[in-house]
Order: C-alpha cells, then structure tokens, then sequence
C-alpha cells in the first residue's frame, strides 16, 4: 500500500523540473510573431486576385467571381460558368502565400455581362481602397467596365501614380483591356 503514494510523489518530483520551464512564453512569442508576419487581409486578396488574373485563359470565366479575405481565411463567392473553373480558382487561391484557409461558394452559372462588369467595377473600386500607394487618388479616377474592358478617367497627382492606378486595374480579374486616360499635372 506504501508504494502509491511513493510512487506518486516520485512523479510529482519529476514533473516539478518539467513545469518549470519557460516554454509557454517562448511558444506565445511565436504565435505573436507570427501573428505579426501574416499579411493582412487585403493584402491576401490583392494576392489572389493577382494569381488570378495572371490566368488570362480564366478572364472571362472569373468575371462574376469576388474574393474576399476574413483573418486569413480566403472567401470565394459570385458565379463561374462550369465546375473546372470553380475548382481552379480555388486551386490558385490556395497556393497564395499567407492564407489559412479557402472557402470556396462560388455558383456555377453563366452571369450577365451586367452583373461581370458590376463586380469587375466592385473589385477595381476595392483594389485602390486597399492599395496604399493609391489610395489618396481614388476620389478622382473614374472607372467605367464595358464588357470587360476598363476605361480610367480623371486626374492623378504624377505619371507614376497613373501607372499604378492602371496596375492595379490589370491585376484585377475579369478584367480583359484597360483604357487609361488618366491626366497628370
């Protein structure tokens, strides 16, 4: 019967030691480090819109389909027109650097050209709000989707920022020709 608590208080001992250690600060450096190197969520979309639209096999296929990231955690939703396209999407945003995770509701369903322009136009509008390089422009840029071809008018501050404005235009999927007649001072 003496063995028990012998034995018991011999595990004890050796778990004191084991106890001790820092380990738990060390590992919650790490997952705030980490925390810190993980891009932002418009980053993320920015990145795969990117992946995206560097298919141009996909530009018209994607045209209805919007990307959105929520913590990490990339979402897929619109509509694509068959089955492949949905999975291929998905494959690309999966590969993108950065993401948790992919949450793929995209339809399979042909859209409107009404309905791709809108959401070539949402997603153009959402890439210079995020882009903080053009940001402080956008209130001046005028963005008219046709079918996929993209007309910029209005003004920006320097040749540069019309070059970046019209980037950022192409990176965005659904998106087959951009006319930028941007003015510069």
């Amino acid at each position: 019967m003496r063995t028990k608590p012998v034995l018991f208080a011999i595990l004890v001992c050796a778990a004191l030691p084991a106890c001790d250690r820092n380990d738990t600060a060390s590992s919650t450096e790490l997952t705030a480090a980490a925390y810190e190197t993980r891009p932002s969520d418009d980053e993320l979309i920015r990145r795969v819109e990117s992946a995206i639209s560097a298919r141009p096999e996909l530009t018209q296929d994607v045209r209805n389909a919007e990307v959105d990231s929520i913590n990490g955690v990339i979402l897929l939703r619109g509509s694509v027109p068959d089955i492949g396209t949905k999975r291929e999407i998905e494959r690309i945003a999966e590969d993108v650097p950065g993401i948790k995770t992919t949450l793929n509701k995209l339809d399979i369903r042909d859209a409107t050209q009404a309905e791709a322009d809108e959401t070539t136009a949402f997603s153009i509008q959402r890439a210079f709000i995020t882009d903080p390089t053009i940001r402080h422009e956008v209130e001046q840029v005028t963005i008219e989707v046709d079918n996929g071809t993209v007309t910029l008018r209005g003004r920006v501050s320097s040749p540069e920022t019309r070059l970046a404005v019209e980037r950022a235009v192409l990176r965005t999927p659904g998106v087959v020709t951009v006319s930028n007649t941007l003015k510069t001072p």
